[in-house]
């Protein structure tokens, strides 16, 4: 099943959370402003990189679009404009 949104389907519908977290290599295959990017925690029972962002998911929670926000806390179109 595929986690994109059609533009016309409202995201508290969709099988997604409104921003996907996701490790920094599935960015590429998102638009940067609706994903927040996180280390990979991939077989590490040890792993607390989610509890890191607890307080920015809590502060989106009630927004209906969170790609300006994302985009501002995270600026991730700004790191790859820096790299190319």
């Amino acid at each position: 099943m595929s986690t994109a949104t059609p533009p016309h389907r409202p995201l508290r519908h969709s099988f997604i959370p409104r921003a996907p977290v996701c490790p920094a290599s599935c960015l590429s295959a998102l638009q940067l402003d609706n994903g927040i990017p996180i280390e990979s925690w991939f077989d590490d029972r040890g792993d607390t990189e989610l509890l890191k962002l607890v307080r920015f998911l809590e502060t989106i929670q009630h927004t209906g679009d969170v790609r300006p926000l994302v985009r501002e806390k995270f600026k991730l179109h700004k790191l790859v404009s820096d790299a190319t």
